[in-house]
């Protein structure tokens, strides 16, 4: 087997998620195996650790229970 990445990690910041399975699904029938995803799809499947910053900031009381929060998030997906 040859594994062979194209398309879609942007500069390799994709992971290998989908070799495993193709790699066994290729031993399993003695055939070839590509896997395709809808651009929704990898994204929700896969883990592509784009930037982000996360701003937090709790209220909380004397005993320890929480009674405020603002979270402010920005993440730099590119195009």
């Amino acid at each position: 087997m040859n594994p062979v990445p194209i398309g879609e990690d942007f500069g390799g910041k994709g992971s290998l998620m989908e070799v495993a399975l193709c790699y066994h699904l290729a031993r399993r029938t003695g055939r070839p195996v590509k896997m395709v995803m809808t651009y929704t799809e990898a994204l929700m499947a896969g883990n592509p650790r784009h930037p982000a910053t996360v701003y937090l900031r709790t209220g909380v009381t004397r005993s320890g229970q929480v009674v405020a929060r603002e979270a402010r998030v920005i993440f730099n997906s590119a195009a």
